[in-house]
């Protein structure tokens, strides 16, 4: 193909295409690399042009793309290992994973892995409620989500820290609820005698309840949590 037609064709591609392209750079003829790294400059891909620019330089190695399985399982072990996105990122830039496929990926694990730990932190919660004691909430913890005794000790943290979170965000609604409440009171009395009770303060007053319902809701939620784990 002539780099005239390469040229168009790059500029016909979706940036999705190009930055496959990217992860084939051993692949590509030389004359056309430096073409494919101004597509992406126009279209403000500068992780792919970083890419480039590295591989020129002779910085990284581009290896055969792997299993889309293998992939997973690997983003699957970081994130338990509580990795943050960027260095799931760093780990995975050099084995020929497309950028935009690992960040899909690393979002369905993230969720998946949401949805794992509030799952367990409500079983924590729900036999605590049952009577049943930690011991024996723990054993079935190990049974049921396969985990070992470890990880039963890091999701109990989790949930004292969402109980601290819960109980501190209570505490300042409730605090901006009595200021609030206080000088509605003040404002509102004089207005009530004059007859001129307005539609202005009624929505201060539909707001101070829910205020005062929210900060009940999260001090109750955080006090439960805190009792779950004694």
């Amino acid at each position: 193909m002539e780099l005239e037609e390469v040229i168009k064709t790059y500029s016909d591609m979706a940036s999705i295409q190009l930055l496959g392209l990217v992860n084939d750079l051993g692949q590509l003829r030389k004359d056309c690399i430096p073409h494919l790294k101004e597509e992406l400059i126009k279209r403000g891909e500068l992780e792919g042009v970083e890419r480039i620019d590295a591989f020129v330089k002779g910085d990284i190695k581009i290896v055969p793309k792997k299993e889309e399985s293998e992939i997973k399982q690997e983003i699957k072990s970081l994130i338990d290992k509580n990795e943050s996105i960027d260095s799931i990122k760093e780990v995975l830039k050099d084995e020929g994973v497309n950028f935009s496929t690992l960040n899909k990926t690393i979002s369905d694990n993230r969720e998946k892995a949401d949805n794992r730990t509030n799952e367990i932190l409500k079983f924590i919660v729900e036999r605590s409620n049952l009577g049943d004691s930690i011991q024996k909430t723990d054993s079935k913890l190990i049974e049921k989500f396969n985990l070992t005794t470890l990880e039963v000790k890091n999701y109990r943290e989790k949930l004292t820290k969402m109980a601290n979170k819960r109980i501190r965000k209570g505490v300042i609604l409730l605090i901006i609820s009595l200021v609030i409440a206080v000088f509605y009171s003040l404002f509102a009395y004089g207005y009530y005698k004059k007859g001129d009770f307005s539609f202005y303060f009624i929505t201060v007053l539909l707001i101070l309840i829910y205020l005062f319902t929210k900060s009940g809701i999260l001090l109750l939620q955080g006090r439960l949590f805190l009792r779950s784990n004694k």
